[in-house]
């Protein structure tokens, strides 16, 4: 289990970035229309990897943790054809250049997010490194930069909750994935998956 692919990461990390703010200070009008586009996809970041966006800062997702029960990807993946269809509508209706080319980045992200689901279905057996997740996941909520009273709560929930999903995971969805690299999906070893 990938916390997110890496194309994936750095596009959403990108795009929080870019429609944050504009140069030095500037905030303008078109930031928060882009902002509000945005969190369309922040808001599916929030749902499916709470550690992830609670690394960059986002609050409210401090007890939750990620979803690897049977049928995570195909929720995953209705997500974002779902975000992906609302960015579409929104396209034409933007006036604003700047808000456009937000709107063409957030639809090249959500792309390239749901060639990566595909393709990880297609040809890699689930892979799931328990103690990472609980490390990567205690790390977001410890970082020097997350205010020091979302800690103390958050982290008596993430050790339980990880290994939770880490079980769940092992019997459910290994044994679906399985299948499918028996009917013509290539394996492979899990440092494949890094990116």
């Amino acid at each position: 289990m990938k916390w997110l692919s890496g194309y994936s990461c750095m596009s959403l990390v990108f795009m929080f970035l870019i429609s944050s703010g504009s140069a030095a200070g500037e905030v303008s009008g078109w930031v928060d229309v882009s902002n509000q586009n945005t969190m369309l996809l922040l808001h599916i970041l929030k749902k499916f990897n709470p550690e992830t966006a609670a690394s960059f800062g986002i609050t409210g997702v401090d007890s939750a943790i990620f979803d690897l029960t049977p049928g995570y990807n195909d929720r995953k993946k209705a997500a974002y054809q779902d975000a992906r269809a609302e960015l579409e509508k929104r396209l034409p209706e933007a006036t604003i250049p700047e808000v456009k080319q937000d709107i063409q980045i957030l639809l090249l992200a959500v792309d390239e997010t749901l060639e990566d689901l595909r393709l990880d279905e297609k040809y890699m057996l689930p892979y799931f490194n328990p103690a990472q997740s609980v490390f990567y996941s205690l790390q977001a909520l410890l970082d020097d930069q997350i205010e020091s009273e979302r800690r103390p709560a958050a982290l008596a929930r993430k050790l339980a909750a990880v290994w939770t999903r880490a079980l769940e995971f092992g019997a459910g969805n290994a044994r679906a994935r399985r299948s499918n690299a028996r009917n013509g999906g290539i394996a492979l070893s899990p440092q494949h998956k890094c990116r």
